[in-house]
């Protein structure tokens, strides 16, 4: 439902103004990283690669976290 994500989005955005700590999952890059200070990459349960959100999403290190956030046209 394209408007309640819309509000759950909202929400976690404001609490992490907030300076809330969250630990999330999700696919969803978008709201990865307008949200989340740093971030974790898996792969089939294994850490590819762990930072601060700009660095993974603006320069990966690793060609899987690289082909990934390509993917998924971050």
């Amino acid at each position: 439902d394209p408007e309640l994500a819309l509000e759950v989005v909202e929400v976690l955005t404001q609490l992490a103004r907030e300076g809330t700590t969250m630990l999330m999952a999700t696919h969803d890059l978008r709201l990865a990283s307008s949200v989340a200070t740093n971030v974790v990459f898996l792969d089939k349960g294994e850490v590819v690669e762990a930072g601060p959100t700009a660095a993974v999403f603006g320069a990966p290190a690793s060609e899987r976290t690289r082909r990934f956030v390509a993917s998924l046209g971050h």
